[in-house]
């Protein structure tokens, strides 16, 4: 007993020196593999980027950069908002179609996809004056016609709000009405189940800065959703750390902008079509159906397309059925640029022959006198 005590002893120093010296290894190690990973990432980060360029172009909207691409001729021009972690690659099957019959513009949002992160709290007023700013430095005039995807309908709606006398179409694809979403403890989250953002929306961005999300090959942004020819390039940008950035301040900011949403209100009196993807046993709950309603009641000309056999994601599943629907709105804000031009031809001809007329009673005033 005396002996096992006196071992005890005589090894606690010895305990003391080991425990001491591994944490001096540890504190001498972790900050030089930490160093090691952000390294790693840089670049790698800096290689993806060499290899897969932009195919638009990125342009200064105020002391950062947002990519925009563009394709096509003709009027309205078709602006083109994706949905969650999404940019210009979610419409790869949409863009090259509609910019046979106009010009169509994709952009990537702040922090995702080629463009930088830009500036908080990434609230809808936020993102749809940073789209605002960018067409104007593009020098990509209007009138427009908006597509929003999924979330992406909230901040075409938002744009509309900021700036209706620039917009004279709407599609809606299977957008999220104001009313879909809450904000819980555990971050962002749609009324109905279809997704969660929990703490990863926190750690996330950490773990890309060290090269950890790019060791496991966890890149952002849906990409095997995509076609095969651009999951590479969605592959690299996912990868960025500044994507997983913007999942969690657009993720947080539903919070600070739930009242900026629910302040969105009727939209101008346009062509609007809403694209309301079923779900695979056909039949909505009773609350999807409410929303879904409430989308196409937004505008006196809205009309609804019920969508089958494609889920949540319509321009990658049934990228057809966007391209006819886009057609629809451009020509029928065609219909109306042209009825609104002739109104106001024939406004200006009749205000011209009744001051010639008038000029020819003063005149012959003027000769009786």
């Amino acid at each position: 007993m005396l002996h096992r005590g006196w071992e005890e002893q005589t090894l606690m120093p010895y305990k003391l020196v080991l425990f001491c010296r591994r944490g001096i290894y540890l504190l001498v190690f972790l900050p030089a593999l930490l160093c090691v990973g952000v390294l790693y990432q840089v670049l790698a980060e800096s290689i993806d980027m060499h290899h897969h360029p932009p195919p638009g172009r990125l342009v200064d909207v105020g002391g950062y950069r947002l990519h925009i691409y563009c394709l096509g001729q003709g009027t309205p021009t078709v602006i083109l908002e994706a949905g969650f972690m999404q940019g210009v690659l979610a419409w790869t099957l949409v863009q090259p179609k509609v910019a046979q019959f106009t010009r169509v513009c994709a952009y990537d949002r702040g922090g995702v996809g080629w463009s930088d992160l830009g500036t908080r709290p990434r609230t809808p007023a936020q993102i749809a004056s940073e789209l605002h700013t960018l067409l104007s430095v593009s020098e990509i005039t209007g009138p427009y016609v908006l597509v929003g995807h999924s979330i992406g309908g909230i901040f075409i709606r938002a744009y509309t709000r900021a700036y209706p006398n620039e917009v004279i179409g709407m599609v809606l694809v299977d957008a999220r009405p104001e009313e879909s979403w809450a904000w819980t403890p555990r971050g962002f989250v749609w009324k109905d189940g279809l997704h969660q953002f929990d703490l990863g929306a926190y750690y996330r961005p950490v773990l890309a800065r060290i090269g950890l999300m790019r060791l496991m090959g966890m890149p952002s942004g849906f990409v095997p959703l995509l076609p095969s020819s651009v999951r590479d390039a969605a592959t690299a940008v996912g990868l960025r750390a500044v994507a997983y950035d913007w999942l969690l301040y657009d993720g947080t900011a539903v919070k600070e902008a739930e009242e900026d949403v629910q302040a969105l209100g009727q939209l101008p009196d346009i062509p609007l079509l809403v694209l309301s993807a079923l779900p695979p046993s056909g039949v909505w709950s009773g609350q999807t159906r409410a929303w879904q309603n409430h989308l196409v009641k937004l505008s006196p000309q809205g009309k609804q397309i019920l969508v089958d056999g494609s889920g949540h994601f319509i321009n990658l599943r049934r990228p057809e059925i966007v391209i006819d629907a886009i057609r629809q709105v451009v020509e029928a804000a065609r219909r109306n640029l042209s009825r609104s031009y002739l109104e106001t031809q024939s406004g200006e001809t009749t205000k011209d022959s009744r001051s010639s007329g008038l000029s020819a009673v003063e005149n012959a005033a003027d000769t009786s006198r």
